[in-house]
């Protein structure tokens, strides 16, 4: 995979430049997320795949930096290799930061031994080390029981510091029993994350399998959309609300 940039031409038309081709190894592989930048320029997101991890297939996913350097050019700099183990597996979503400069962001995998033994995927945080690299905090590690598993989208913080996302499976018994997916909440609370269910699907109406990150309203309205479900069987956009 590679991480482009397209320049609108004067006269109309784009121009491509690849900024980034991942190698496939450490460096990591499949990007399939959005990008973000911080106030210096720097872009951050995440691999699916690559970055060393043993126990995942192709390896477990990357959280990466790159920069820009002087004369021209990218660097890339691997801010964290995920295991697959307690630490999480496969990030497929794009990261967010604090107002302190700390990443959140989340895996489908990892964080314990449910979900046929792989794990039921987590929300982390990686915060900056003074002298440099950066350490990973687990905020909530998924059972696949209530709380939700298959975490695909991203999470959003409200103007109160608590982070919302959602689970396309888990949190009840419809849905083949596996649940339908959830709509939550982290709250942080004494240096620990509490999660709270704010939604459970039923696969009727209301869909199921949320896939994709939330959009958070002013008001604290939560938007997404089901990948299943609804009048015709074919997904839902909805709104939660407070």
């Amino acid at each position: 995979g590679t991480i482009v940039e397209l320049s609108p031409k004067s006269g109309g038309g784009w121009t491509e430049q690849v900024l980034y081709s991942f190698a496939g190894g450490n460096d990591g592989a499949t990007p399939g997320s959005s990008l973000i930048f911080d106030a210096s320029g720097n872009l951050y997101g995440t691999t699916y795949k690559g970055g060393g991890g043993a126990n995942c297939t192709l390896n477990c996913g990357t959280v990466f930096e790159l920069t820009p350097k002087s004369g021209g050019g990218w660097a890339e700099e691997v801010l964290h290799s995920f295991t697959g183990g307690n630490d999480g597996g496969y990030p497929n979503a794009g990261l967010i930061f604090d107002a302190s400069g700390n990443l959140y962001g989340n895996t489908l995998t990892g964080g314990g031994a449910g979900c046929g033994g792989t794990g039921c995927g987590i929300v982390f945080e990686l915060s900056p080390v003074s002298g440099g690299g950066w350490t990973e905090s687990i905020l909530h590690s998924f059972t696949g029981g209530t709380d939700g598993s298959g975490i695909l989208g991203g999470v959003v913080f409200d103007p109160a510091g608590n982070l919302y996302g959602v689970a396309s499976t888990g949190g009840g018994s419809g849905c083949e029993g596996s649940g339908c997916g959830i709509v939550f909440e982290l709250t942080p609370k004494s240096g620990s994350w509490t999660e709270h269910v704010v939604y459970r699907f039923t696969g009727a109406n209301d869909g199921s399998e949320p896939g994709a990150g939330l959009l958070l309203q002013g008001a604290g309205d939560l938007y997404g959309t089901t990948s299943s479900g609804g009048s015709f069987g074919a997904g839902v956009v909805f709104e939660v609300r407070p």
